[in-house]
Parts: C-alpha cells; structure tokens; sequence
C-alpha cells in the first residue's frame, strides 16, 4: 500500500528502517534447498549500485550440482501445493500480503 510521508509517524518510520539496513550491510545470503541453508565456496561481494564500494550483501551462488537439487526439491514439493485447496491457498497469499504491509518501509529500505 501507498504511504502518506506527510504524516509524522510514516517519516520517523522509514527513517528507523532506513537506520536498521544500514546497520544489517553486508548480511550473508546463503542458499537454501529444500529449507535447508548452504553455502558455497566463495561468496560474492554485492555492491551498492549507487554508492561504490559499500557491500551491501555477501551473497552465494548455486553450484550446478545445488541448482539440480535445488529444482528437485521444488518439483517434489509441488504435489502438495497442487492438491491443497484453492482457499488455502488464497488465505497463504493473504498472510504474505499482510506481512508485505506490516515490513512495508522495512522492504522500501532494502
């Protein structure tokens, strides 16, 4: 959703997000297989587009052999998604909507 930043609070709130990610630079994205974390040998440095030299994240890459497991992992889970009940479903999308809406200056500062 659209925010007022004439309002005071929505300012002093993007202002406390903007604050948190500069305090979480540099975070380690790691791979994730089947909700398990992995690494790889040699994270990547990722740079802020805007403000060279400032490391925003240390991401890893997939191996082929993680990307494989990786999409295995996803074709076996979809089974489930398929057969659960399209309100489920829905209601799923719902709750991510509205955690969405709750983090919304906290995704804006990312």
């Amino acid at each position: 959703p659209e925010v007022d930043f004439a309002v005071p609070a929505h300012q002093e709130a993007m202002r406390a997000a903007l604050a948190q990610v500069e305090r979480d630079l540099g975070f380690v994205v790691p791979i994730v297989i089947d909700g398990r974390r992995e690494e790889s040998a040699q994270p990547v440095d990722r740079e802020d587009p805007s403000h060279a030299g400032v490391v925003v994240s240390r991401a890893h890459y997939a191996t082929v052999e993680q990307a494989t497991r990786a999409v295995a992992a996803a074709d076996a889970a979809f089974p489930a998604w398929r057969d659960t009940p399209v309100a489920e479903r829905a209601a799923l999308l719902h709750r991510v909507a509205d955690v969405f809406a709750r983090r919304r200056f906290e995704i804006s500062a990312w």
